[in-house]
């Protein structure tokens, strides 16, 4: 749905206190990356925020968005609710306060990085799998051109894995190497 639709869209949360639904209608453009609906979502329910949207453009392009993790509390003015970056294992602490009155515009929207709760503590991995999902995800952001470079994990002094991927020197075609600094 566009933005300002998105709130009165019939959907199953349709009973959530209204700054719930007013962080999960901005979390939902903010995840889409999309400056226009980005704008026309900060006009119609954040217009404070208006000035700032190439800024948080580039904060979306840096954390890849959020993911919804759990709701802290909720009341009609305020939601507070914790989230993790797409882009990496960093939680954050997302607290929404909004009017009172309708339309319930966005008053305040924080974001602040916290440690990672113990109850979305990372499983511990054994070499094999560390290897694994290590080289997944690293083809995976050579994929989508965020990563460039080597890389190398060693335990007591042996190497678990290495490897490099784009140029060490792009003028030269110089590839990288597991040696490359």
């Amino acid at each position: 749905p566009a933005p300002a639709d998105f709130l009165a869209a019939p959907r199953p949360d349709a009973a959530a206190p209204p700054a719930e639904r007013q962080f999960r209608a901005w979390l939902a453009v903010f995840n889409q990356g999309c400056r226009a609906s980005l704008l026309e979502c900060v006009n119609d329910n954040y217009p404070s925020d208006g000035g700032r949207i190439d800024g948080g453009l580039n904060f979306r392009a840096g954390t890849g968005g959020f993911d919804f993790r759990k709701a802290v509390s909720a009341t009609a003015t305020q939601f507070t609710a914790l989230v993790q970056e797409r882009g990496s294992d960093q939680f954050a602490r997302v607290v929404v306060t909004v009017d009172s009155s309708e339309p319930h515009r966005i008053l305040s929207l924080g974001l602040r990085a916290i440690p990672r709760p113990p109850e979305f503590a990372i499983p511990r991995l054994t070499a094999a799998q560390l290897v694994r999902e290590l080289g997944s995800k690293l083809n995976e952001d050579v994929g989508k051109g965020l990563f460039t470079g080597a890389v190398l994990v060693a335990r007591q002094g042996k190497r678990v894995f290495s490897g490099a991927s784009g140029m060490a020197k792009p003028a030269t075609q110089a590839p990288n190497s597991p040696p490359t600094r």
